[in-house]
């Protein structure tokens, strides 16, 4: 049996056992927690996508659908803890269940028996039940607890402290224990821990380590203070102000570590830090107003424009209702025609064209919140062979000359209609 362990972050260093399986990330979890003035006991099911890629597209629902591709497992959590506030032990013990879900007969009958023991374990409360939490619990859930071992992927015991200490024991293949272990830990995270702090897909900032290293606290003070550190590079206000937020973890951890009396080497100067954070965060403040009023302007510019065309284009009707525009009723004629002729092409065009434009007027989006160049660029890296990111780049490369020469044949019939000339004849002829 290996022992692991880890830190569940909890900003008031006491976790709140009652909103366990009350998260509905990744997806909503089937739970039934009760308590009496004795004891708390806790069933939780969750089904959890675990499918990871290289190409980022393939993490789609629908792509999965399409290529029949699954990643989907199921997880169970069965614990219990004791109530009373007067009692030194509040550990939350019991044990984590990993289900594949695919399309196996004998799992998804003993899945629906588990939800069905979880809906009958929620009826504790109700007036009607005369029975105390063991003896319900025995009644519709223990019936089946070896069918549950034996269809189970993997199985562990673990422990959770109110304080966010949690270990986890598993008996398994070396080459995989840590795997499954930190997928148990994310899952109990992610139906303990509410994400206040940062995005619930940034949640695994924070591993779980062999007990037997005498530094594992050291890793998750690294861990957090990575995580600061890159929420502070960004040039986005939002993930900027979430270090602060994870920030509070790493000083809680650091109160858990002294009750604890475990000693820590990878401290940093949090009030220097934090002040260095807030800083950054008032000059990213500045820097978006700054973008958002050249934005307006430009808008305005722009709507600004187009309303005194039409405008002097109407008085000059009215003025002299024979003045003639052919070469304009061509022009329009030539852009609808090149919209029904050439749909791919004129999709292309307009969607570089408004690449460009966002990606000069709203930079920080690009640069702070998505994450496909990036994810791109580990793509080409990834590929053993040069030769092959080489063809990519490529063809890549081939689209955009193709677009580029289109977007300039059509500029050159654009200038044959003399645009320049037919509007100076418009306003002041």
């Amino acid at each position: 049996m290996t022992k692991y362990i880890g830190w569940v972050p909890t900003v008031g260093r006491r976790l709140s056992y009652s909103i366990i399986g009350s998260s509905s990330h990744p997806s909503v979890a089937e739970t039934a927690n009760v308590a009496d003035d004795k004891k708390r006991r806790i069933l939780s099911l969750q089904k959890r996508t675990l499918i990871d890629s290289a190409l980022p597209v393939f993490k789609s629902p629908l792509v999965r659908l399409l290529f029949k591709l699954s990643g989907s497992f199921v997880f169970f959590l069965d614990a219990e803890s004791n109530n009373s506030f007067s009692s030194k032990d509040q550990l939350l013990r019991g044990k984590l269940y990993l289900f594949t879900d695919h399309e196996d007969e004998e799992v998804d009958k003993n899945v629906l028996r588990i939800i069905e023991a979880i809906n009958n374990l929620n009826n504790f409360d109700s007036p009607l039940c005369s029975k105390d939490i063991d003896s319900l619990y025995s009644e519709i859930y223990q019936k089946f607890l070896k069918d549950i071992e034996k269809h189970s992927l993997f199985c562990a015991r673990f422990s959770l402290d109110r304080d966010g200490i949690i270990e986890i024991e598993i008996n398994t293949d070396k080459d995989i224990e840590h795997t499954v272990c930190a997928q148990f830990f994310f899952f109990i995270k992610d139906i303990s821990h509410r994400h206040q702090h940062h995005h619930p897909k940034t949640d695994t900032i924070l591993d779980i380590y062999r007990k037997d290293n005498p530094y594992w606290q050291d890793e998750v003070l690294r861990a957090l203070y990575k995580r600061v550190l890159d929420f502070k590079r960004s040039r986005d206000q939002w993930v900027c102000s979430s270090a602060l937020g994870i920030l509070s973890y790493i000083k809680a951890f650091k109160k858990v570590c002294q009750e604890k009396k475990m000693e820590i080497t990878a401290s940093r100067d949090d009030d220097d830090l934090s002040e260095s954070i807030k800083i950054t965060e008032n000059e990213l403040r500045h820097i978006t107003s700054q973008v958002v009023g050249f934005r307006n302007t430009l808008v305005t510019i722009t709507l600004a424009i187009v309303g005194v065309i039409l405008m002097l284009s109407s008085l000059g009707t009215i003025a002299n209702p024979t003045i003639q525009i052919p070469s304009c009723a061509r022009f329009i004629r030539f852009v609808s025609g090149s919209i029904i002729n050439s749909p791919t092409n004129t999709f292309l065009t307009v969607s570089l064209i408004s690449l460009g434009v966002s990606s000069i007027i709203y930079r920080d989006y690009w640069m702070g919140k998505l994450t496909w160049p990036k994810d791109s660029t580990r793509i080409l890296i990834g590929f053993r062979n040069q030769v092959v990111s080489g063809g990519i780049m490529l063809l890549l490369s081939a689209i955009f000359a193709y677009a580029a020469r289109w977007i300039f044949n059509l500029i050159d019939k654009l200038e044959s209609f003399n645009l320049i000339d037919e509007l100076k004849f418009l306003f002041f002829q």
